[in-house]
């Protein structure tokens, strides 16, 4: 059973949604606009959000970034009929994991909400964590003490591979081999200033860097790991 958050102000759809939903065995809180919406998706968790646009108080869109701006990952369905390919794009670009246009069948949103639960559920197996930094495979995301740290997709690339490899030491080259697509006219500077901005967003972790520099070149270091050993 799933836990999830339907937001809405048609109130006829809303107790159709109410009925699939709850004869798919799912638990169900409802919203009728978008300020109660966000008091509700910080208050709680869910599993899902089925979330229209056109709401009084605060419009969906504006809900959308509110709650991903606060770090939270919930999967969310947009159900609207704002029908333009504008809309569609500004919402998936602001956090949606679905975007549906009304008048849509009820069995294709039960498909729709069943599919990303399932996907949610396979994602929790798929996250890498060490110290306090965990890696979501899946999402390509990096938090630190549960915040989301913004990162470029190369950042994001060096953090992966460091992660997977604690306490193991890479020169600049080998870096630039393994974790950059091409290496071609790169140098040494081009990791060190990735490092660099690395240390800067994930800062550090009892006065010390999580990416430690070492004889040979860059590691995430966790000692905890070491067990007396030192890594290669």
């Amino acid at each position: 059973m799933a836990k999830l958050l339907i937001v809405d102000d048609e109130m006829d759809l809303v107790q159709v949604m109410l009925e699939w939903m709850h004869h798919d065995h799912h638990n169900v809180d409802v919203a009728h606009d978008g300020s109660d919406a966000v008091k509700l998706l910080l208050a709680n968790e869910y599993d899902l959000v089925i979330l229209d646009l056109g709401l009084p108080k605060i419009d969906g869109v504006n809900v959308l970034e509110n709650v991903r701006h606060r770090g939270r990952k919930t999967p969310i369905i947009v159900v609207s009929g704002r029908h333009t390919i504008e809309s569609k794009v500004e919402c998936l670009e602001s956090g949606a994991d679905d975007y549906m246009t009304k008048p849509f069948h009820m069995k294709e949103l039960s498909c729709r909400v069943k599919a990303l639960i399932r996907r949610e559920a396979g994602y929790a197996a798929n996250i890498l964590q060490l110290a306090d930094v965990a890696v979501d495979l899946t999402h390509r995301t990096v938090t630190k003490y549960g915040a989301e740290v913004k990162l470029t997709a190369q950042e994001f690339s060096l953090t992966d591979f460091l992660i997977r490899h604690p306490n193991c030491s890479y020169s600049s080259a080998e870096l630039l081999q393994r974790v950059w697509q091409s290496s071609e006219n790169l140098g040494g500077d081009t990791v060190r200033q990735c490092v660099k901005r690395l240390r800067q967003k994930l800062g550090d972790r009892n006065g010390l860097p999580l990416i430690e520099t070492t004889s040979v070149g860059y590691r995430f270091y966790v000692p905890e790991l070491m067990a007396g050993l030192e890594a290669h």
